[in-house]
């Protein structure tokens, strides 16, 4: 799922997917929200090993931050900050988003 979101921020930034079958990942996940994944085998061992509190955590943390940096020469740059047109990622959080 996670993939599916970075690739298409890629091809809403102009790539190609490699193939129909990439496509079709992608569009299956578009627009999903974090917890659309509660159903699946990871979350499931989460669950028996009593880990559900790390989904929880994750779930709670997507897109939330307000600063990405990168590092050049060794230095930490602040990024550009994002496009404010509506094209911010839509992945709503398990609590509704903010």
């Amino acid at each position: 799922m996670c993939c599916a979101w970075v690739a298409e921020l890629l091809v809403n930034a102009g790539h190609r997917p490699e193939d129909e079958r990439t496509a079709e990942i992608i569009e299956r996940w578009r627009g999903a929200p974090a917890s659309a994944c509660e159903t699946g085998n990871s979350v499931a061992y989460l669950r028996r090993s009593g880990q559900l509190d790390d989904f929880s955590f994750v779930v709670a943390h997507v897109d939330d931050l307000e600063i990405v940096c990168s590092i050049r020469r060794n230095e930490v740059h602040p990024s550009p900050p994002r496009p404010t047109d509506g094209s911010r990622s839509t992945h709503d959080r398990s609590d509704g988003g903010e």
